[in-house]
């Protein structure tokens, strides 16, 4: 376990603790599993690795007020966990948009920033407003409205929800064993209401305002984006260069990968990943 906000965090640490840190943020539904394929492989190449659970999820403490999955609260997470030994941050899905923010208000303990399968914050205005996007992303205010009814569901019930939200977002991703290791794990008493409360905390910001958050990042950003995202509309994968000015060799698309490039392409991003941490070497 670490240290988060007021919290403790279950982490999974993997390679040479005097090497290069890397900081691995997982989305929704999952956990620190996601990155199975890349720890070994970063590890083997010298890194520090960490994989978060991040609050509500696996292990880790699961506040049960939505006010405990505020952004704000989230992002302290990760600066307690990173303390002052800067880190190689890199997110997918929901820990992209904490990688994204970390970033903007703590660039100092950012070596290099990776972001899969989420794009920049600047986007969440045109995305809010295309109705083809909203159409994609049809589970998050499914989610947000199971969040708002506050209805508690039995174990039965519970069980079946998480199943049909694993299936439907990670269809023909992981084998039977592992489905049943990651319905296992949301079914944990406190996880599913703790993780619906991040889409309520986001759904029910005004995304006009998302704007008045924002701050340059400078530091060297890379985006992974597959192409076969069902979820998100590869338009929207590149950031604005005046929010994000160092990015070096531009948007990694991987044509043969969906929402999780981690699952679908991990040779690709770790190959990525370790673009970041030579390059840091090299500048050092």
């Amino acid at each position: 376990m670490v240290r988060g906000h007021r919290i403790w965090l279950h982490a999974v640490e993997a390679g040479d603790p005097a090497g290069p840190r890397v900081l691995l943020l997982h989305g929704f539904p999952d956990g620190w599993r996601i990155w199975r394929y890349v720890l070994a492989p970063l590890a083997e190449a010298g890194c520090s690795v960490t994989a978060l659970d991040l609050r509500g999820y696996g292990l880790s403490d699961k506040p049960t007020h939505s006010h405990d999955y505020r952004l704000d609260a989230l992002v302290a997470d990760v600066r307690a966990v990173v303390g002052d030994q800067p880190v190689h941050l890199v997110g997918h899905d929901w820990g992209a948009q904490l990688a994204w923010h970390t970033a903007m208000r703590s660039p100092a303990l950012i070596r290099s920033l990776t972001v899969l399968s989420l794009p920049h914050p600047a986007k969440i205005p045109a995305m809010a407003s295309s109705g083809r996007q909203l159409l994609r992303s049809w589970y998050a205010g499914a989610l947000t409205a199971i969040s708002r009814s506050g209805t508690s569901l039995p174990p039965a019930a519970t069980r079946m929800l998480v199943s049909t939200i694993d299936r439907n977002l990670q269809r023909g991703r992981l084998s039977a064993s592992d489905f049943d290791r990651h319905v296992a794990e949301l079914s944990r008493p406190g996880v599913l209401p703790g993780i619906l409360h991040y889409y309520r905390e986001m759904v029910e910001r005004d995304p006009l305002r998302y704007r008045d958050d924002l701050a340059r990042i400078e530091v060297p950003t890379r985006v992974i984006w597959g192409e076969r995202d069902p979820f998100l509309g590869s338009c929207f994968a590149a950031p604005d260069p005046a929010w994000v000015p160092n990015q070096p060799g531009g948007v990694r698309r991987l044509n043969d990968a969906g929402h999780w490039p981690q699952l679908d392409e991990p040779d690709a991003v770790v190959e990525v990943l370790l673009e970041s941490v030579r390059a840091d070497r090299a500048a050092h």
